[in-house]
């Protein structure tokens, strides 16, 4: 298992596409490449929230960094990106997947390696791999609740002082099924909406290997919970996996798809491995759900509850969402 960074490291969130840019020299510096009317957005956005944030964690986990993924989430629009980083306030305070733990997801532990962690790509971003193959469970609820413990310990892997933001997925549809197919489809709706309201501008790159001919009807019904930014982003890697060795190093590619890394997830080896290297915080790290009085109404307080995305970033009630589909279909949608 690999967790250090590779010697290439990202230069952060504005050369997020450049495997060979140089580190840059001393702390990255998220308002180096900002235009002042974008500054002026950043700004305006800080005082806005600063006042809502309750406790030193969420302080700290507000970041210049955030506010700026927030922003270009919603194309420096100050007032819908303000309701969006509200309602992931509120989500975090109510669903607290900093504070998760590996004993609450254990179940989905219990594997042969059907989502795991494991090295960097050339850019620095941490990788995770998925391996639907290997799906033992049927619980939603708990199967989301384990995304999101996972996108917590790779974001705690990243170094903001590099610039540091973005995510590599690599899945692996070897043996996908149609069956297993239609049973992740509600699963990845849900992801998509989690990934999208509350981890925006988080990813870097998703390598789709060994995808069937079906996978297209799986990916149609996803899609629509997708933005253009984040299609852009989903990469089918051919059946020789050659592609993948342009995004990583073979130090830190599995021996399954071409590389040197031997790595082999274990239940018993590797269960409490990121709590170890990344501890979960205290419950009360931030407080409860509502205690502001401001950002309660601008959000959805379960991740798995049937919803959508609002033109302001706001997970909305199914009927709601499906009229504002109806009108404006593929506006401001968020960016993954």
């Amino acid at each position: 298992f690999r967790d250090t960074h590779p010697p290439s490291v990202e230069c952060g969130p504005y050369m997020a596409d450049s495997s060979s840019a140089p580190t840059p020299p001393g702390p990255f510096d998220p308002r180096a490449n900002l235009t002042p009317n974008q500054l002026e957005a950043l700004d305006t956005l800080k005082e806005r929230i600063q006042p809502l944030l309750a406790t030193d964690y969420e302080r700290k986990w507000c970041s210049e960094m955030n506010y700026c993924r927030y922003l270009r989430a919603r194309d420096y629009d100050v007032d819908k990106a303000e309701a969006m980083l509200k309602g992931t306030i509120e989500w975090r305070r109510d669903y607290k997947p900093m504070c998760i733990t590996a004993d609450d997801v254990e179940t989905e532990l219990n594997n042969t390696g059907k989502m795991y962690r494991n090295g960097f790509d050339l850019q620095g971003r941490p990788l995770i791999y998925m391996k639907p193959r290997k799906d033992n469970t049927t619980e939603k609820v708990s199967k989301l609740r384990y995304v999101v413990y996972l996108l917590e310990k790779a974001i705690s892997s990243l170094d903001e002082t590099k610039g540091q933001e973005k995510l590599a997925w690599i899945i692996d549809f070897s043996s996908f099924s149609q069956l297993t197919g239609i049973q992740q489809s509600r699963l990845s709706s849900d992801v998509m909406h989690v990934l999208q309201n509350h981890y925006p501008e988080r990813l870097g790159v998703a390598m789709c290997c060994q995808a069937p001919w079906y996978f297209s009807v799986f990916w149609k019904i996803v899609s629509p919970f997708v933005n253009d930014v984040t299609k852009s982003k989903v990469v089918m890697v051919p059946h020789d996996n050659a592609l993948l060795k342009e995004h990583i190093s073979m130090e830190e590619l599995e021996t399954e798809y071409g590389g040197n890394n031997t790595f082999q997830y274990s239940y018993e080896e590797h269960f409490r491995r990121e709590d170890v290297l990344y501890p979960p915080q205290p419950l009360d790290c931030v407080p409860a759900p509502g205690s502001s009085g401001e950002s309660s109404s601008s959000s959805s307080t379960s991740t798995s509850s049937s919803s959508t995305t609002s033109e302001g970033g706001e997970a909305q009630p199914e009927k709601k969402g499906k009229k504002k589909k109806n009108k404006k279909k593929n506006k401001n949608k968020e960016k993954a």
